[in-house]
């Protein structure tokens, strides 16, 4: 009966939150951010978790982890779906080398700060924290969309060097996030955090890759004969089922093997469009789903907010110190900004990914590390539109808004504005 209750209570909530918009609300740029990130459908969680109805437990995160994995499945196609090749040769190059070295300086100041600052707060052992700690370094290291996305709907930039900068790099380094989090999985490559195996780790590192190309290989088979739109989604949603399946059963992450599997189709199918915008349409309402039970559980501590301070000046540091780096050394003077890393403060989307998929594995440390991160998620979604208008002058943007209103009063009034 409380799965049942679970269901309809899902589905209800996946699918009207997937038609809500809060563009045009009349609320802060910060809430609109929280919103549009679905950060919201945490608080659901929580009321449906232990801390409130308690109708999602353990058994029933157990019961529904088959369609959770399929979801992550589809958040990793999807993600990988939008690295074509074609697509990505439009990016100037210098982009991915400053995304990187602003991911990998991210990645490294917090695992280092939170293995040193947190451990009395974490209460795990030695080598648990080192793994704990490589967890928050992968999920920390990329940069949501969403501010940017509330941004762009309200303003206009006339230095669109400076604005497709933030855009850039906030598009690559989820690549590189999932990357660091492929390493920090295979360092222990038994599931027993006690024993290091240098050949056993390159090992599970070359089978998470494999995990995902044989999915891609049957789904590139399949479609090089004619089939018909529902042929199609069937054949897309079994293989992306599948994905899922097989990290079920083997044990791993479901989100990697999607996103193996999404890069290689977007590179080597003709149908790569067609699958990108059929789940499209669908990922929100996986997205909330996965943020819903996130929330159920959280097991709130109050030492954690100790532990989110620690965790957001350590990745604010690294976002501020990896940007200057990456910037001054490969990026023209034109675009560059001295304060870029506080314009990438946004997190989600990937970052919560990252972490259910990891929980999935390893829930008893898991849950060490969801208070950080989802006290994070509404912290920095609350203030990244505000640091990211920082990093423009007044005379560089203007308020669409504002401008509407005064074409609306004064017809007779034509302003030129610089559209990005």
């Amino acid at each position: 009966m409380k799965e049942l209750i679970v269901v309809t209570i899902l589905i209800f909530v996946s699918l009207s939150g997937s038609r809500l918009s809060f563009f045009n609300r009349k609320i802060s740029l910060g809430f609109k951010s929280i919103m549009f990130t679905g950060t919201e459908y945490i608080l659901i969680g929580i009321l449906l978790g232990n801390s409130g109805f308690q109708l999602i437990d353990q058994h029933t995160i157990k019961t529904f982890s088959p369609f959770l994995m399929f979801g992550l499945s589809a958040i990793g196609f999807l993600f990988g779906l939008q690295f074509n090749k074609e697509q990505l040769k439009k990016i100037p190059r210098y982009y991915f080398i400053i995304s990187f070295v602003e991911s990998f300086i991210t990645f490294l100041t917090v695992s280092v700060l939170t293995y040193v600052l947190l451990g009395s707060f974490l209460k795990l052992d030695k080598n648990t924290l080192v793994f704990a700690a490589l967890i928050m370094g992968s999920f920390s290291s990329t940069t949501a969309q969403s501010a940017l996305a509330i941004i762009n709907q309200n303003y206009r930039f006339k230095n669109i060097k400076k604005i497709n900068m933030l855009r850039y790099i906030s598009s690559i380094d989820g690549f590189y996030a999932i990357c660091f989090f492929i390493l920090s999985l295979s360092i222990f490559s038994n599931q027993d955090i006690n024993q290091f195996s240098l050949s056993g780790s390159l090992l599970l590192m070359g089978f998470s890759i494999f995990m995902g190309i044989i999915p891609a290989i049957v789904f590139i088979i399949i479609l090089r004969t004619k089939i018909t739109k529902q042929e199609f989604f069937a054949i897309l949603v079994g293989t992306v089922l599948f994905t899922g399946g097989i990290s079920l059963q083997i044990h791993y992450s479901p989100l990697i093997a999607g996103f193996v599997s999404g890069i290689l189709i977007a590179n080597f199918c003709k149908h790569s469009i067609k699958a990108l915008s059929v789940l499209i349409k669908s990922e929100k309402s996986f997205y909330i789903i996965l943020l819903v039970f996130m929330g159920a559980m959280w097991n709130f501590d109050i030492l954690s907010f100790i532990a989110v301070v620690i965790y957001l000046i350590a990745r604010t540091t690294g976002k501020f110190l990896g940007s200057l780096l990456g910037l001054r050394i490969f990026c023209k003077k034109e675009c560059f900004i001295f304060t870029t890393g506080f314009g990438l403060l946004s997190e989600g989307g990937i970052s919560i990914a990252i972490l259910m998929s990891f929980s999935f594995m390893y829930p008893d440390i898991a849950n060490s590390l969801i208070s950080i991160l989802v006290i994070s998620v509404f912290v920095n979604e609350l203030l990244s539109p505000y640091f990211i208008l920082k990093q423009f002058g007044k005379d560089e943007i203007v308020n669409i808004n504002i401008r509407q209103k005064i074409k609306q009063k004064y017809p007779e009034i034509k302003e030129s504005i610089h559209n990005d």
